[in-house]
């Protein structure tokens, strides 16, 4: 019985995190599967423990207490933030951009991005939802726990359910392919846009879990191209030592 009701109440955290509205009562019990009764009683116990919010009698969102437990993994160092600090100045150094994430079941986690920074860490702060298929970071980690033809499968059938012109959907298809062979012999990724914009993805690996190293390189930097991926290719080794040694 504790086992179902933890689940249950797993089930609704991740139901409201994931939501981009307050949902109503009979939507969390649509998108969850518990009973009307069940989910109440569960939702009246977290609003008053205040995990949950209560936007209207029976709408429901995130409430503080959800929101204090993320910020807490941060200050318990899921991430050394010696390896943030190094990386944060490797950055500046080389005047260039970049993040960092893992994956939560298959979903894109940002531990680190420097554009979207405003303290230490940024994991936080509100991340748009973002399509595995369009990262570069998700094409590493997904080859690092997968392995080349599950991570291919993934990307491919994700692609294959976006609403796309055919001709844009084959340009996608190849990126994704040649990014995942050149993985496989360089073990990192390279990817170039349409704008001139470069994305050089490194795997982290900690353990059993795999993050993505992105450096972000806009088309304004005229630097000597083999040179900055040294250099990239380089504070990824460090971020690597520093882990090691956590």
């Amino acid at each position: 019985m504790k086992t179902r009701i933890l689940q249950k109440t797993l089930q609704i955290f991740e139901t409201l995190v994931h939501a981009e509205n307050p949902l109503t009562l009979k939507e969390i019990c649509a998108r969850t599967g518990i009973t009307p009764p069940a989910a109440s009683r569960l939702l009246s116990d977290l609003a008053e423990a205040g995990y949950v919010h209560k936007v209207s009698y029976r709408t429901f969102e995130p409430g503080l207490g959800m929101i204090d437990l993320g910020q807490s993994t941060l200050r318990h160092n899921f991430f050394p933030q010696n390896a943030i600090l190094h990386l944060r100045s490797g950055l500046a150094r080389m005047r260039i951009s970049g993040a960092l994430a893992g994956m939560f079941r298959d979903r894109l986690v940002y531990l680190f991005h420097s554009n979207r920074e405003h303290s230490l860490n940024s994991a936080f702060l509100p991340m748009p939802e973002q399509q595995l298929s369009g990262s570069n970071i998700a094409l590493v980690i997904l080859c690092v726990k997968y392995g080349r033809e599950k991570a291919c499968s993934i990307l491919l059938d994700e692609l294959a359910r976006m609403p796309l012109p055919e001709a844009e959907r084959a340009v996608r298809e190849h990126s994704i392919r040649e990014r995942i062979d050149s993985f496989a012999k360089d073990h990192y990724a390279v990817w170039q846009d349409q704008r001139g914009h470069w994305n050089l993805c490194f795997p982290l690996v900690d353990g059993s879990q795999v993050y993505g190293l992105s450096f972000l390189i806009g088309s304004e930097v005229r630097p000597d191209q083999s040179s900055l991926f040294l250099k990239c290719s380089s504070l990824a080794a460090e971020m690597r030592k520093i882990l090691t040694k956590s």
